[in-house]
């Protein structure tokens, strides 16, 4: 433990106010014995630092005027519509999912053998697809139509 200068004593009081019991652990030993030592300064120091803390703590901001906060409220952006892509999307990727996984040999009897994986031109055939279905949407058509 050190000893507290004056100027790390006012410091403190400045940053955490006129209760010790605020104060970092580290140093209300040392302003303990600060305290002690020279009484009328400390004393004096914590006043200001308390008279501050009461301001403070007595402060309360303003009420918004109603007409402000009705004004706000109307020149805020509504709610924006969800796209209805979105929806679509989902479902065309739970159809290709299940495209692959079709394609990658999952058998569709269980006494039937498995099928020949997928080659990378099936997939770039299913991306193609899709992205022409995603543009046709886009662009103000019916998917699959």
């Amino acid at each position: 433990m050190s000893l507290l200068t004056h100027e790390r004593f006012e410091a403190l009081a400045e940053a955490f106010g006129g209760e010790i019991a605020r104060w970092p652990v580290a140093d209300r030993d040392a302003a303990a014995l600060l305290m002690a030592a020279e009484p009328a300064y400390a004393q004096g120091v914590l006043a200001a630092a308390g008279r501050l803390d009461a301001a403070l703590d007595a402060w309360a901001a303003a009420p918004v005027p109603v007409a402000l906060r009705e004004r706000l409220i109307a020149s805020a952006p509504g709610a924006r519509a969800r796209p209805a892509l979105i929806p679509w999307l989902w479902r065309a990727g739970l159809g290709a999912s299940l495209a692959a996984a079709c394609a990658a040999g999952l058998p569709r009897d269980p006494n039937e053998p498995a099928k020949p994986k997928a080659s990378p031109q099936d997939w770039e055939s299913l991306g193609r697809d899709l992205g022409r279905a995603v543009r046709k949407f886009r662009d103000g058509g019916k998917p699959g139509g």
